[in-house]
């Protein structure tokens, strides 16, 4: 359970659902891109996080619950300080001196919460912000805790401290910090993780209606027939692929409160990665802002923009057709994002500018039914170039896809279905 990823029986899928589900993959057109773990990746040639635990002779919840440690020493990055409530917050890990003063060190690569016992050392902290530390003190564990905090008695700088990429994420609040989510390692992830869903709920291109996906929730949470079981175990299976549940330290007051005002629903999430918990900075947008954005852009767009392996995009599928009904043309006009923050900052703003692309790579069928919807797209942009370096031709080329209502829906499912112990 190093990833904080619930484990569940397993249950028996028919093979007509399993075909199904195959089926649903192959018509979304998703892949399944290889995606990084929480932790940032490690150095050539250590050990991984499990053997390293192993090593150490702890690990995360290694500490015994209820225990209290007089004399503890915590390193790594101190990574921000909030003057409001006096509390620092420092990503590394830390040794406890047990029975006897043997030392044990505990391999938590977690954001901890510090506060300075006194003005010397607040100081100290202060000036090493963004950089290395180690602090000695007194330390409290207990399970299920919320708000663990090292007591920092002494503090001093050191050479080397852990490097944390910046992070987004979107999922749903369970409680202030707690975060049923999946990263968004690059932006396409935000439709890729959705696509699938469609599929395994078989949500129409108009989506469903609030009853009909209350009924579909109800169906997961308490299942009462075979089908509903074996729906509960695909929506579980799809769960597991991308989806994690995690505690979170948040930056300052400022981020405990949007995340409180996201509590119940859907958001995105940024602040710096990590490994057992992860680092909340700012919650700035949730699935109403998403809905709003929807209903702000996705018109005709502009010329298209630059190249890109990732991107996800929001708009207006066009399609041309010839006497006969045969598809000869189509194009997508609207916002193009390659880059979480992009998506992100049109999510607050509600603003971004828009790009009209050759649309390729959407079988003609399900182009037909998408024409003149509004629709969201995974993929890449691609120019093609001859030998003198001239673009020849230019296109999007889509490997997911989600009208706008089958986004909606899947949104509104997720935050009727997933609770303390994920789906």
């Amino acid at each position: 359970m190093l990833d904080g990823r619930p484990r569940f029986p397993i249950l028996l899928v028919s093979v007509a659902l399993l075909a199904a589900l195959a089926m649903a993959c192959v018509a979304t057109g998703c892949s399944k891109k290889a995606r990084p773990g929480d932790y940032p990746p490690q150095a050539a040639g250590a050990p991984p996080p499990a053997v390293q635990q192993a090593q150490s002779g702890g690990g995360p919840g290694a500490v015994d619950p209820g225990a209290y440690y007089r004399r503890s020493s915590l390193e790594g990055r101190v990574v921000t300080y909030d003057p409001d409530r006096d509390l620092f917050v420092l990503f590394g890990s830390y040794w406890v001196a047990e029975e006897g003063l043997q030392k044990r060190k505990v391999v938590s690569r977690k954001f901890h919460r510090v506060r300075p016992a006194t003005r010397e050392v607040r100081e100290v902290l202060k000036g090493l912000v963004g950089e290395g530390a180690a602090v000695l003190g007194e330390y409290e564990a207990w399970k299920g805790q919320e708000e663990e905090v090292f007591l920092a008695r002494e503090a001093s700088p050191v050479k080397d401290a852990p490097s944390l990429p910046r992070w987004y994420a979107f999922g749903k609040t369970l409680r202030p910090l707690r975060l049923a989510k999946f990263n968004l390692y690059e932006v396409d992830d935000f439709v890729e993780t959705f696509a699938p869903l469609k599929g395994i709920l078989d949500v129409p291109l108009n989506g469903l209606s609030l009853p009909e996906v209350e009924k579909l929730a109800k169906s997961v949470s308490s299942p009462s027939t075979k089908k509903d079981r074996e729906l509960r175990a695909a929506v579980r299976a799809w769960w597991d692929s991308r989806w994690n549940l995690k505690w979170a330290v948040e930056k300052d007051l400022k981020a405990y409160n949007e995340l409180l005002s996201r509590a119940g629903d859907l958001a995105f999430y940024t602040g710096l990665l990590g490994f057992n918990n992860c680092y909340v900075d700012s919650s700035p947008a949730g699935r109403m802002d998403v809905k709003q954005m929807e209903d702000a852009l996705g018109g005709s767009g502009g010329s298209p923009g630059d190249e890109c392996s990732s991107a996800a995009a929001y708009g207006t599928v066009t399609v041309v057709t010839d006497e006969q009904g045969h598809v000869i043309a189509s194009y997508f006009g609207g916002p193009v994002f390659r880059e979480p923050g992009e998506l992100l900052e049109a999510a607050v703003t509600r603003r971004a500018p828009g790009e009209k692309w050759k649309l390729v790579g959407i079988p003609e069928e399900e182009l037909k039914k998408l024409s003149g919807r509004k629709a969201w797209l995974a993929g890449e942009c691609v120019k093609e170039r001859d030998e003198k370096g001239n673009v020849v031709d230019e296109y999007f080329l889509a490997r997911c896809w989600l009208t706008r209502e089958q986004m909606d829906t899947c949104m509104e499912f997720v935050r009727l279905v997933v609770g303390e112990g994920g789906i």
